[in-house]
């Protein structure tokens, strides 16, 4: 589901998000048309709410390998076919998408688990979690955000 977002002052679409996704950056942004600060919804703190606990899991990147090889056959298959009940451009183009897609989605897979298995992505994550907690150690910053109701820990106030 894709929520907008509206200036609390001006009243401006500000963007378009969906609930899951999750940015790990400062919440508190400052609307370019009438200067009103809020919280991005999109945006939190790791220092404030910790490492999400599924951040090493390579099963997600199993699972969308998976997908990935079915989609990716089912590209090889299509071109295999001779006639799509489609017309002739699309019979090469449908089984492109999906081949390329299906080969996206597995690299992608590939791709995690090195950075898992590597630890790059914790090396990632750790330099968020610092560079966080260098915000969060600026106390007016760190009350500003609790004014506006973001839940901030009670040792950085």
């Amino acid at each position: 589901m894709t929520y907008d977002f509206i200036c609390p002052g001006c009243g401006k679409k500000l963007f378009s998000f969906e609930q899951r996704a999750v940015i790990y950056e400062s919440p508190l942004k400052t609307c370019k048309k009438c200067g009103t600060a809020y919280l991005d919804p999109r945006c939190h703190e790791m220092a404030a709410e910790g490492v999400p606990d599924d951040s090493f899991r390579i099963s997600p990147s199993v699972v969308a390998m998976v997908i990935g090889a079915l989609i990716l056959w089912r590209g090889i298959h299509l071109a295999g076919m001779q006639q799509l009940g489609m017309p002739d451009f699309m019979q090469w183009f449908l089984p492109t998408v999906f081949i390329l897609f299906g080969s996206g989605i597995i690299l992608w897979g590939i791709f995690d688990i090195i950075m898992i298995k590597t630890g790059k992505k914790a090396d990632k994550l750790k330099k968020k979690y610092d560079e966080s907690l260098e915000r969060l150690s600026n106390v007016s910053y760190a009350r500003a955000l609790a004014q506006m109701g973001y839940p901030v820990p009670e040792r950085f106030l």
